[in-house]
């Protein structure tokens, strides 16, 4: 990505954010995700797993 761009994840699909170097992201959600139900309502997935799933999608 470059700066400024949008990255849009559909509900229901896992999905991660790699920097390859230091970056800040904000991150804007709406619906049950919003405020305090956020966590309630997300899977964290390990580096090491989300690594992998990343690579494994790399043609």
């Amino acid at each position: 990505m470059k700066p400024h761009e949008l990255a849009f994840s559909p509900p229901e699909e896992e999905h991660g954010f790699v920097a390859i170097k230091d970056s800040t992201i904000l991150v804007l959600t709406y619906g049950p995700r919003g405020g305090e139900d956020y966590e309630r309502d997300t899977y964290r997935l390990s580096p090491d797993e989300s690594l992998k799933r990343f690579i494994d999608q790399i043609p």
